[in-house]
């Protein structure tokens, strides 16, 4: 019945059937012109019998999955590949006791060669990206081929998880060195870290929390060789220079006063307001840092050099710097984001807008509600505020203490996250919530999201049709599918050779 609605629908938007014979098999061929703005997809092939259902966005992909089934096809199998076996190997071996005692039914096995389903992904978008630089080809260039592999088992149903994915990145290191991998690749460090109670400061209407413990300095010095490459010139050393010696600029010593001052945490906190309106999506970031003064001075000058910014009286004690966007003269936006049209003429890239068009900044120093200090940035001044009130407050009830979040804390430690590179939780329906209001609105492509920002910026395409839009007006209100969407959590553990990977959601 499925696959005849699919024939049904396919054909009423003008996609033309041609039926082949394969090893014994009807296999069905459709094939369109693709619009401006959709996907390179010139073609749906579709192979059904008793036992299974395939279906690819070429026709010799089917035929030769038809070959190897019915033993014809030349090469070697990709369950005997070294790489296959090692993967779901540790995702099987993750997975089982779990499954075990939850009664969990596998679902989904699935592995990926990140770079080669990359170049598959390139060539299905039919983008004439100009003379701008072939991220594909700059990111193997700096070493991040050193990611081989990766996949995972996805098991459904089980008594306690509704869904329980356990997964592998494998990344073998290529240098003895402790940085383990080269270039730019040397970013690719996370530390193991003791798994911490949600720091009190951490409000309870907060949707998600992520901590992740990044080596900031290395990631920093990494992305030399990166930017230069990417930008065709010797520039990243000037760039700091510039910053630090430029009489007209901020005057700041990065390598000496701002780098070392980090430690190596960053916290991230999603939440958004109601009624759900294009700015309701807020975040914050917090980077834990061992000396809040010369982090202090360094926001400081940073700040006195920016136009846009003025600094809010909202916390006794603490400087909150706001940034408001003013005109289309935009200097700062020209020079944090207009280098980034690689290949764009210049009446372009002042035409581009920015990310974000008011944020805050501040260094928060420890308080009666926080252990160690913070640099915060936020989307949203009010909720920088909130944080920097809750760390001075002796309000010791937060996110942490929330039944919900104790129950999605006690899952991450039964799965094993005692020592994770990344740990988080979320309360699906306050994460999604805004989101799917505005879908249903139609108006989520014009939030004020970094994420939507973000597709306006770089991904959207002008010439393609409005009216081939998605239609959500027809979902029904949240509170009325909120039941579907349970809390969950998941982490990540760096290994020998990757990355170990863990999410879940909790059955109601």
């Amino acid at each position: 019945v499925a696959i005849d609605k699919l024939d049904k629908d396919l054909k009423e938007a003008e996609w033309v059937r041609k039926d082949i014979e394969h090893q014994g098999q009807t296999v069905r061929v459709y094939n369109t012109e693709p619009k401006p703005g959709q996907l390179k997809v010139e073609q749906i092939v579709i192979a059904l019998d008793e036992t299974r259902l395939l279906a690819a966005d070429r026709d010799l992909v089917v035929t030769n999955l038809l070959d190897r089934i019915a033993g014809d096809a030349d090469g070697e199998a990709i369950v005997k590949l070294e790489e296959f076996q090692t993967v779901l190997k540790k995702s099987s071996q993750a997975i089982l006791e779990p499954v075990k005692t939850g009664g969990g039914t596998i679902a989904v096995e699935w592995f990926a060669r990140p770079f080669q389903m990359a170049r598959i992904l390139r060539e299905s978008l039919d983008v004439d990206r100009g003379n701008q630089v072939d991220i594909v080809k700059l990111l193997e260039n700096q070493g991040f081929d050193a990611v081989k592999a990766a996949g995972g088992i996805l098991a459904l149903a089980g008594k306690k998880y509704q869904l329980l994915h356990r997964g592998s990145i494998l990344a073998p290191p290529v240098t003895d060195k402790p940085s383990k991998y080269e270039l730019a690749a040397r970013m690719l460090q996370f530390e193991n870290a003791p798994l911490g109670p949600i720091p009190a400061w951490v409000h309870s209407d907060a949707a998600s929390f992520s901590r992740i413990n990044p080596r900031f300095e290395e990631i920093f010095w990494a992305s030399e060789t990166l930017l230069n490459e990417a930008f065709g010139d010797d520039i990243f050393q000037d760039i700091i220079e510039g910053i630090r010696d430029d009489e007209d600029g901020p005057q700041i010593d990065i390598a000496k006063n701002v780098l070392p001052n980090l430690d190596n945490q960053l916290i991230l906190i999603t939440d958004n307001t109601l009624p759900s309106e294009l700015n309701s999506e807020r975040m914050l970031i917090a980077i834990r840092v061992s000396d809040a003064k010369a982090i202090g001075l360094a926001i400081r000058k940073a700040m006195d050099a920016e136009p846009d910014a003025s600094i809010m009286d909202a916390v006794p004690g603490v400087d909150i710097w706001r940034v408001q966007r003013g005109g289309d003269d935009d200097d700062l936006d020209e020079d944090l984001f207009g280098d980034l049209d690689i290949g764009l003429g210049e009446e372009e890239i002042e035409e581009s807008t920015p990310l974000l068009d008011h944020w805050a900044i501040a260094m928060i120093d420890k308080g009666a509600n926080s252990e160690a200090p913070y640099l915060m940035f936020s989307n949203d001044p009010d909720m920088l505020v909130a944080a920097a009130t809750r760390i001075n407050s002796e309000e010791k009830a937060g996110l942490g203490d929330e039944p919900e979040i104790k129950a999605i804390v006690t899952s991450l430690k039964e799965l094993g996250c005692t020592a994770p590179a990344m740990d988080r939780v979320v309360r699906t329906k306050l994460s999604l919530r805004a989101k799917y209001n505005l879908l249903r609105e139609g108006k989520l492509k014009d939030s004020d999201s970094v994420l939507s920002s973000f597709y306006r910026r770089f991904l959207e395409d002008e010439a393609a049709d409005p009216n081939e839009a998605i239609n959500a007006t027809d979902l029904p209100p949240l509170n009325v599918i909120d039941k579907y969407l349970p809390n969950g959590g998941g982490f990540l553990e760096t290994t020998e050779d990757g990355w170990s990977l863990t999410g879940f959601l909790l059955n109601p």
